[in-house]
Order: structure tokens, then C-alpha cells, then sequence
């Protein structure tokens, strides 16, 4: 059993950097199946890198997914809009900016512009926009993308020096308009993308697992540890207790009677027996019928265990010779 173990052991080491890349390939595949633009993907369309970026520099920087019109007006919100589905022309929109809400609109150019407000300024490509008490800025989604930012970050400073001159208490990146297609959202919508990852993880092992140890289910299991009961145990068992009692000449003849009901035909002669078939160990055969014959007196300890080992290995000798004789009779058969 411990070989298997070790060998379960050796198939998970070499399997596991197999899973951990399935699970990462996984993990890749939901990022890129997120939202353009949003801040939770990591794929080169998300906006991932910006808004870990903002927050490593210590602004107050977060994500939320209520409406824009809910949010306080003191709170700068960053909507980043891949297919004109948020509309800054909405009236509730146009109510919070008037009230003094500051709107980043970023969009692919010429997406949609404001029809209300008054041009205020322009800096490259980010135009803003005054109205009531708050204003719109407009600017090239681009800016602000993950692969974008691989290779060019300038327009990406400059957007943020006119996010600054704003002053907002935070910046929010409003992803409402991203999941508004969404139906009820469930419990696995809400887990971080790097739990999911380690639940993934956890999954391919599990299912590895009982995969590698239900494959053999069905099939017969040989009990490989059922010994099969020796026909002679209860003499091996009373020859035990004679040794421990120092009986050994009464344990000599326990032994003794087993060898002799493994001999088939004359038992008196059983010497003559295994010259006649040449069997092996011939000198130990004569060595214990010498024994057997004489009068026992003042045999050694030592003596007595020599004749043991002796009966116990021509016993065996007897043993396979019957085995053999009938599996020739099968063959023949």
C-alpha cells in the first residue's frame, strides 16, 4: 500500500502545474468575457491597470455599480461608455450635473456629445463642458484602455491633471450602464475575479482527484492482504507455546509430525523416500532423522532451533513438490 501512496503522490506533483494552468487559462478567459472598459478587467480592453494604478497613488479611487444620479454630487464619477448605451443627454443626468455634479465621459470619438452645457475648455483631445453647478468632460476611452497604456501614457496624464482641477472628494469608475443588460445578478456574480480563480483551482483538483481514484471503480480488488489459513496452524500455534514453556522437545515433535503427514507413502522410511526421488538437502534429511532416531538427552537450546529451521525448510521442500505434481496433472488434463 505505500507504494501506491507514493505513487498517488508523484502523479499530483507532475498533474497540479497542469491544473494551476488550466485554471489560470480559465481565469483568463472570464477577464476577457468582462465588460470593455471595466475596472475588474484585466484584459487589454479593461481598465484594470488605471484603476489599480490611481489607488497605488493614494486617491481615493473606487468602483460602484449604482446609478450616476444616486451618487453625491461632491464624488467625481468616470463613466467609460463602449457603445452608447449611457446616455449624458438623459434628464436625470442633466439634473445631477446641474446640481453640481462632475461627469468624465469617455467614449470612442463622436460617440455622443452633450446637448446642453457651455464649452468651458479644451486640452488635446478632452473637451469640457459647464452646466448649472457642475460640468461633462469628454474624452477618447482610449486613454484610459489597458493595452493603450502599454504603450502610450501621456494622454492618460493629461486626462488626469483635468480630473484633478475638479477637486472631488473621490473619483468613482460608475459601471451601472455596463451591467444594466445583466439579469438578477447571483451569488458568483459578486466574487472577486481572483477568488474565482482560487475556486477554479480548487475544482480541477477535486474532479482530478476522483477521476484518478474512481477509474478503477468496478473493477474486481484483489484482498492482497487475506492470508490464506495454514492447515497445520493450530501445530504451529501449540509449538509456539511449547517454546515459550522451554518444551522443545515437545515442540520438536510437533514440528515433526507436520513434515511427516507432507510425506506421501512409507513414513517410517521417509529417508529412503527422498534419496529414491532425489529430492534437495539430502545431508539436512539425514541430519534430522539421525536426531529423530536417538534418545534425546541433554540436547542444547541451540541444537533444538538447528532442527527447527531444518524441519521447516524440508517441510517446504515437500510442499512445493506437491504443488508442482498438480499443476502437471492439470496441464495433462
Amino acid at each position: 500500500m505505500k507504494a501506491r501512496k507514493n505513487k498517488d503522490i508523484i502523479a499530483f506533483i507532475v498533474l497540479i502545474p497542469v491544473f494551476l494552468y488550466l485554471a489560470f487559462l480559465i481565469s483568463t478567459k472570464l477577464s476577457g468575457k468582462l465588460p470593455q472598459y471595466s475596472v475588474i478587467n484585466r484584459s487589454k480592453t479593461g481598465y484594470s491597470v488605471i484603476y489599480e494604478a490611481l489607488r497605488k497613488l493614494n486617491y481615493s479611487c473606487y468602483r460602484v455599480l449604482e446609478p450616476v444620479e444616486q451618487q453625491n454630487t461632491t464624488e467625481f464619477q468616470i463613466v467609460a461608455d463602449p457603445d452608447g448605451s449611457f446616455d449624458i443627454n438623459d434628464s436625470s443626468i442633466k439634473a445631477w450635473v446641474n446640481k453640481g455634479g462632475k461627469l468624465l465621459y469617455m467614449s470612442p470619438l463622436n460617440i455622443l456629445k452633450p446637448e446642453y452645457g457651455k464649452f468651458s475648455d479644451k486640452e488635446a483631445s478632452v473637451i469640457t463642458y459647464t452646466y448649472g453647478k457642475g460640468s461633462i468632460i469628454l474624452a477618447d476611452s482610449n486613454y484610459f484602455m489597458n493595452r493603450t497604456l502599454v504603450k502610450n501614457k501621456k494622454n492618460a496624464y493629461e486626462l488626469l491633471k483635468v480630473i484633478d482641477s475638479q477637486r472631488a472628494d473621490r473619483l468613482n469608475f460608475n459601471e451601472n450602464h455596463l451591467f444594466a443588460k445583466a439579469q438578477a445578478r447571483e451569488l458568483w456574480d459578486f466574487i472577486p475575479l481572483e477568488a474565482r480563480f482560487i475556486i477554479y483551482q480548487f475544482l480541477l483538483v477535486a474532479i482530478a482527484f476522483f477521476y484518478y481514484k474512481g477509474k478503477r471503480f468496478g473493477k474486481p480488488i484483489p484482498f492482497y492482504e487475506e492470508v490464506e489459513r495454514d492447515q497445520n496452524e493450530y501445530l504451529y500455534a501449540a509449538a509456539a507455546l511449547y517454546k515459550q514453556a522451554n518444551c522443545w522437545d515437545i515442540m520438536i515433535q510437533n514440528y515433526y509430525k507436520n513434515f511427516l503427514d507432507n510425506v506421501k507413502g512409507d513414513k517410517q522410511n521417509w529417508l529412503n523416500i527422498w534419496q529414491q526421488k532425489n529430492l534437495p538437502q539430502l545431508k539436512k534429511a539425514v541430519k534430522l532423522k539421525d536426531f529423530m532416531d536417538k534418545e534425546q538427552k541433554h540436547v542444547k537450546k541451540k541444537e533444538y532451533i538447528e532442527i527447527v529451521s531444518i524441519l521447516e525448510e524440508l517441510t517446504e521442500i515437500l510442499k512445493k513438490r506437491r504443488e508442482s505434481y498438480w499443476k502437471t496433472v492439470k496441464k495433462l488434463s
